[in-house]
């Protein structure tokens, strides 16, 4: 395993919790964060909660790092996916109108992302 990849840990933690072992996921998140560039943690933070089953706790990572994000997209992204994937698709497509309208700051790179994904999600709907 490469410490310094996230997904890495996100990987151990996922093979713990198929061997119904929680505890040992957690420990593997809470290592990967320490072990993983400053830059990577709030990202791999979310994820973790996520694989845990702490689906509050993912969901308020996810969205503070698209508040520190700047341009980049891939908390926003992540956050996108994390909403789908628990069938919350109605909430993904607030989020992304609320990034359209200006709600998350005039971030131009982030807006443009958000229109055609959030096109995409209403043709699906």
């Amino acid at each position: 395993i490469d410490p310094s990849s996230p997904e890495a840990w996100i990987r151990l933690a996922q093979c713990r919790m198929s061997e119904n072992a929680q505890e040992a996921a957690a420990a593997a998140i809470t290592a990967g964060v320490e072990a993983i560039s400053e830059h990577e943690r709030r990202l791999l933070a979310a994820r973790g909660a996520a694989v845990l089953g702490r689906t509050a706790e993912a969901e308020r990572e996810f969205r503070e790092g698209v508040r520190q994000a700047g341009g980049d997209t891939g908390f926003a992204a992540r956050l996108v996916d994390f909403l789908i994937q628990r069938k919350r698709g109605g909430d993904a497509m607030t989020f992304l109108q609320e990034v359209v309208d200006g709600r998350w700051g005039d971030r131009a790179e982030l807006k443009s992302w958000s229109r055609p994904r959030l096109a995409g999600l209403r043709d699906r709907a």
